[in-house]
């Protein structure tokens, strides 16, 4: 399944009226990992649908109808999606392993796209500790 957020976008004049004979709407994102394509409907309006495949937070993209001379920028907020197992992670923070030294370890859960999930989801994390029982902590 891949998703994608569109939006729309239309020439106007000083009056606010649609400027029926503008095309060419271009769009730019200042981030990296973020598909986007424009479909102009060529009569002064078109819609923009991107999809962030690695970028996360806050994205800012820019909108310009180069015929025109016109741009304006567009500030988004790409929250992270599903927990995703495959791009969720349990690594060792510390690199201690002897007994009676501290052992750390983190759990990370991410989106398809990489980007850490701090709240919600429905992914559980196992870890198993082996050793004396009074230097195990769980």
């Amino acid at each position: 399944v891949r998703l994608a957020v569109i939006f729309s976008v239309a020439a106007v004049s000083g009056c606010g009226s649609i400027v029926t004979a503008s095309r060419g709407f271009v769009v730019a994102f200042a981030q990296e990992g973020v598909e986007s394509d424009v479909t102009d409907f060529g009569d002064g309006t078109a819609v923009v649908c991107y999809r962030p495949v690695a970028a996360c937070g806050a994205l800012s993209a820019n909108v310009s109808l180069p015929s025109a001379g016109v741009s304006v920028s567009v500030a988004i907020d790409s929250q992270p999606g599903e927990v995703s197992p495959s791009m969720s992670y349990v690594n060792a923070v510390t690199a201690a392993t002897c007994e009676g030294v501290p052992f750390t370890v983190r759990a990370t859960a991410r989106d398809a796209r990489g980007c850490p999930v701090t709240s919600g989801g429905a992914l559980a994390f196992t870890a198993t500790a082996r050793g004396p029982a009074a230097y195990v902590q769980v």
